[in-house]
């Protein structure tokens, strides 16, 4: 996907109902801290809310595919590398590019190696985030975007455990999402 408008939804504290998903359309976050788990919910499209809880809309591009004239790429809140990247290049590549769109929230990217890093605007400090990924899902970098969004900080993220489950993905095969049990509310944090 070059460009989408994504909706970002806390996920429920109570277990959740399953809800279907066509393949590719979503990703479920779960983050396990020693504060407590937290789960965010990434889906293209905008508009209501499945749960109810919309946390944050937003349009992610990726940054991979954007043309230097590309209009969407300077107004978008969330950047994404959708080619992998060695751990050194991918942090000059976060760098380059939110030097390049300083109105922009997130940059990520994924890591050759497996895991992401990731960079909260251009005075940020890029964070690796040894977690599995669905190949493919730019949905992980919105996911992010949404935890910054709460008020929560990405250095968090470094100690976590963190989970992801895409929509039709093979654990999945139904294309269903089941919200992986009880969760603390994502609040945000006092400053």
């Amino acid at each position: 996907m070059r460009w989408c408008l994504v909706t970002v939804e806390r996920c429920p504290v109570d277990p959740a109902p399953e809800w279907s998903l066509p393949p590719g359309s979503a990703l479920s976050m779960s983050v396990h801290l020693p504060s407590g788990r937290y789960g965010l919910l990434a889906r293209t499209g905008g508009g209501t809310g499945r749960m109810g809880w919309i946390l944050d809309e937003h349009v992610a591009v990726d940054a991979d595919q954007a043309r230097d004239d590309d209009v969407r790429a300077a107004c978008a809140d969330v950047l994404y590398g959708s080619r992998p990247r060695p751990a050194g290049q991918a942090v000059r590549w976060l760098t380059a590019v939110a030097a390049a769109h300083p109105g922009c929230r997130l940059v990520a990217a994924p890591l050759a190696g497996g895991g992401w890093t990731a960079l909260s605007g251009p005075d940020g400090t890029a964070v690796m985030l040894p977690c599995a990924v669905p190949a493919g899902s730019s949905l992980f970098a919105s996911c992010l975007h949404g935890w910054l969004v709460a008020g929560r900080e990405l250095t968090e993220l470094s100690a976590a455990r963190i989970t992801c489950r895409a929509a039709g993905d093979a654990r999945n095969d139904d294309g269903r999402i089941r919200a992986p049990g009880p969760r603390v509310p994502l609040r945000p944090r006092p400053r």
